[in-house]
């Protein structure tokens, strides 16, 4: 081996042992949570059982929207198989495990719009909780990932009203369960689905996934309030997860480069961050978009920040909506 190639080698030798000895100290914290997360969509299947009522990517990907005319019918079969699955997060060693709950599993929609418990679909998600106490394993739970009810759309306002409806029952129904997320990465559901049209909807637009996303604001604000005021506990989290890929400048010495990094940054992640920390959207955001971004009514700014929650973030390139079959 050449002295230079040594070199380098004996480098980053010494670079993954030091990224060793952090991950080492890291799990000596037993407050240290290393987990795995799934969606309620993707793995669990059985999508016409035990009174779940379809969602719109059931009506999506049943029209042939999907890749290779794909669905999450049987998926990975975790709803009759979630006990084995568990077990292997439990072997994996570790301690927290994020999931979704299916909206229209345990809340569906009748014909005239009113949601209603549905007891076996609560019983799933409670044999979960239960299973998971038993393994010291922390649940954190996911309100929505995406599926919502066929009959709603985020484009129209009284979807807020649903959801809030349909948090106050998983937080008055799951009290086993301390943290909760309201939304899974809504950038993605709303520019994948309603300007892309790659995801449920299917919406293609140039504007559209504004709306969807300052309904979604407006719901996150109302249900942390709700969570506040009625459901509280010591102990209990809420937030939401937002997703966003860093760029880099080409040229850090160039401003241009540092300004368009910036600015990916704030229709990226800052689209929904600053309404959750700042009260309102960025005002790039703003010159930007002009009248085709909705405006926060003062109370709801207000809201927005009485009721600043955690958020998570996740880096790099999001899972897409797919669903994956077990294979034995």
């Amino acid at each position: 081996m050449a002295t230079a190639d040594w070199a380098l080698s004996r480098d980053l030798t010494t670079d993954d042992n030091q990224k060793e000895d952090l991950i080492r100290e890291a799990f000596s914290d037993p407050s240290f949570m290393w987990g795995c997360a799934t969606s309620a969509y993707q793995v669990e299947g059985a999508w016409n059982e035990d009174g779940r009522t379809p969602s719109i990517w059931d009506k999506f990907t049943h029209a042939g929207r999907a890749f290779k005319g794909s669905n999450g019918d049987q998926a990975c079969d975790y709803y009759h198989r979630w006990q084995e699955d568990l077990d292997r997060v439990a072997q994996y060693g570790f301690n927290t495990y994020r999931f979704s709950i299916s909206w229209t599993r345990v809340f569906p929609m009748d014909d005239q719009k009113n949601m209603y418990p549905n007891e076996k679909g609560i019983q799933f998600y409670k044999n979960i909780l239960h299973y998971l106490s038993k393994k010291g394993i922390r649940p954190l739970v996911t309100m929505f990932h995406w599926d919502l009810p066929e009959k709603l759309d985020w484009l129209d306002e009284e979807v807020v009203d649903y959801f809030v409806e349909y948090a106050d029952f998983l937080l008055t129904t799951f009290q086993e369960v301390d943290w909760w997320s309201t939304f899974n990465e809504p950038w993605t559901f709303c520019t994948m689905g309603y300007a892309l049209g790659l995801h449920a909807p299917g919406k293609q637009s140039k504007y559209l996934q504004y709306q969807c996303g300052h309904n979604v604001l407006r719901a996150h604000a109302r249900v942390v309030d709700l969570f506040r005021r009625r459901h509280f506990r010591m102990g209990m989290k809420i937030g939401l997860v937002l997703n966003y890929d860093f760029p880099f400048p080409k040229d850090p010495e160039n401003p241009h480069d540092v300004d368009a990094v910036q600015a990916d940054a704030v229709k990226g992640v800052g689209w929904f961050a600053d309404p959750v920390y700042k009260g309102d959207y960025p005002e790039l955001l703003k010159e930007s978009l002009g009248e085709h971004l909705p405006k926060f009514t003062e109370e709801e700014k207000n809201l927005l920040l009485q009721g600043r929650a955690c958020v998570g973030l996740t880096i790099g390139p999001g899972p897409e909506m797919v669903s994956f079959r077990r294979k034995d």
